[in-house]
């Protein structure tokens, strides 16, 4: 209930008082100022964590994909740091899954059929590897009974390390 009261406090002196108008909207550029600045910095620190470990630093082992329960899918494999200086909080990949059949030749002809998007964190510091596992919901036309096994690939987009 007090914050009705001071909330109708301050429409009443920004409506009444010019020196508190002025002081309002000094105080809301100042704000505006240091909320943007901070903002820039944060932008600024991800772009470095990006430029950190080149993608060919890392190698991703025993990577599988497997259908849960739920209708969605985990990604499960084995992260090598191969950076000497830093520390690898995440890899970002985009994952593909496809709906493949052979044509007359025996080469698969295959359709993507669901893409996702994910951010697999792990902390693995310079020189050593990591497990992970991550949760994948797949936007897009997937069967209602996909296969056991399917076919799959994956592109990693970028690397952050500290």
């Amino acid at each position: 209930m007090e914050w009705y009261a001071i909330a109708a406090a301050f429409i009443v002196l920004l409506i009444v008082s010019p020196r508190f108008r002025l002081f309002a909207l000094f105080a809301c550029l100042v704000f505006g100022v240091i909320g943007g600045g901070y903002y820039l910095h944060l932008q600024y620190q991800e772009i470095r964590s990006k430029k950190r470990i080149p993608i060919h630093d890392i190698k991703i082992e025993h990577m599988d994909l497997q259908a849960t329960s739920f209708g969605n899918y985990r990604i499960i494999g084995r992260i090598d740091n191969n950076s000497a200086d830093y520390t690898l909080n995440r890899v970002s990949l985009r994952i593909f899954l496809e709906d493949c059949v052979q044509d007359e030749s025996g080469e698969p002809d295959c359709e993507v059929i669901g893409e996702a998007t994910e951010d697999v964190h792990v902390n693995s510091p310079p020189q050593q590897t990591r497990e992970f596992e991550q949760y994948v919901y797949f936007f897009g036309s997937i069967p209602k009974t996909p296969p056991d096994k399917p076919d799959w690939h994956y592109v990693i987009l970028h690397t952050h390390g500290e």
